[in-house]
């Protein structure tokens, strides 16, 4: 996580060749331009944010496919939960 490290976003990835197979790098861009903005942030918190990435990369790894191009929707999230 960098707190806008004069990126404008905080979600920034190192992945690995066995885990491009599955998420290739687009997955990650949208990933990290859906969770990990500016506006997002300040609207949800960093901890939502983070929270969110992992249950959006969790959800792709344990689907039928096992692969994804798109960033799932939201599911149950700490947000939602009311924490």
């Amino acid at each position: 996580v960098d707190e806008f490290g004069g990126k404008g976003n905080v979600l920034n990835f190192n992945v690995g060749d066995g885990v491009k197979f599955a998420l290739p790098n687009v997955f990650w861009t949208r990933l990290s331009s859906k969770y990990g903005t500016t506006f997002f942030v300040k609207e949800n918190g960093i901890d939502l944010a983070i929270t969110n990435a992992i249950e959006a990369v969790v959800t792709c790894l344990r689907s039928e496919d096992q692969y994804c191009v798109n960033v799932p929707d939201e599911g149950l999230s700490l947000k939602s939960l009311g924490m």
